[in-house]
């Protein structure tokens, strides 16, 4: 985020290219809830529902955001 004030991203997961199985399409789609961590903060974030369509993050002022998306069987 290269603004002086903090943003919400709203990052559609359908843009995103993920390894896909024969009874999925991806994370966050059918049958599948997707785990979402922080990697500099080193926790868990949230845990994205099957079918979600969408990951909405907010991210401070001058920084970024570095995650890691995981498929839930």
């Amino acid at each position: 985020n290269p603004n002086p004030i903090a943003h919400d991203f709203v990052v559609p997961l359908a843009n995103l290219s993920f390894p896909t199985s024969s009874d999925t399409n991806g994370f966050g789609t059918r049958g599948s809830a997707t785990l979402v961590r922080d990697i500099w903060a080193r926790r868990d974030l949230s845990k994205l529902q099957a079918g979600e369509r969408t990951l909405t993050i907010s991210v401070g002022s001058l920084d970024s955001a570095f995650l890691r998306l995981t498929s839930v069987p």
